[in-house]
């Protein structure tokens, strides 16, 4: 902690004093102490009771998909390891002295709660789609049947749609249809 400064209006959220790095595509492992602060994760790595070196990963370099950063706890039960994905590559942590699982399970909340913090615009659940309706018209209305009914009057034939009411030509008779 010492050797790490923290920025202005920075905060150190979780501390873990005991912390392996899993470096990738390899089988060695360097000891230190894990910070996750309001701006970054921060490796500080000791070697024989001295600081060696520092590796410092900012919350706005962890990948982001569906809306949420990606942060994976443990991946088994009897592990206490978690693993961020950065633009970078894959950070591995092995988390010391804790009851295993809990700790990770923590730490990727944690991380997670910090970048969505700082990325609420990325990290926000996308917006429902906006359902694309067919335009609104009334189809244009269908006529009624024709149909043929004999005048009262004079016997002609009338010729008219079902439902009106027919006159004749001849007479002037009024008759329904």
């Amino acid at each position: 902690m010492e050797a790490y400064k923290l920025h202005p209006g920075e905060v150190i959220i979780l501390r873990d004093d005991y912390c392996d790095n899993l470096m990738a595509r390899s089988f060695f492992t360097e000891s230190g102490e894990l910070l996750l602060t309001t701006e970054a994760i921060v490796f500080t790595c000791i070697k024989r009771n001295k600081i060696d070196h520092i590796k410092v990963t900012p919350l706005d370099d962890i990948q982001i998909y569906n809306g949420r950063p990606q942060v994976k706890g443990p991946a088994a039960m009897l592990e206490d390891s978690i693993e961020i994905y950065t633009n970078g590559g894959v950070l591995k942590y092995n988390l010391g002295d804790s009851v295993i699982g809990r700790t990770a399970k923590k730490w990727a909340a944690a991380i997670t709660e910090a970048v969505m913090k700082r990325k609420p615009q990325l990290c926000a659940p996308p917006a429902p789609p906006v359902p694309q309706y067919a335009p609104q018209y009334a189809p244009p209305p269908v006529p009624a049947p024709l149909d043929v009914r004999k005048c009262p009057g004079c016997g002609a034939q009338i010729v008219g749609r079902v439902g009106d009411i027919g006159v004749c030509e001849y007479c002037g008779c009024k008759v329904k249809i």
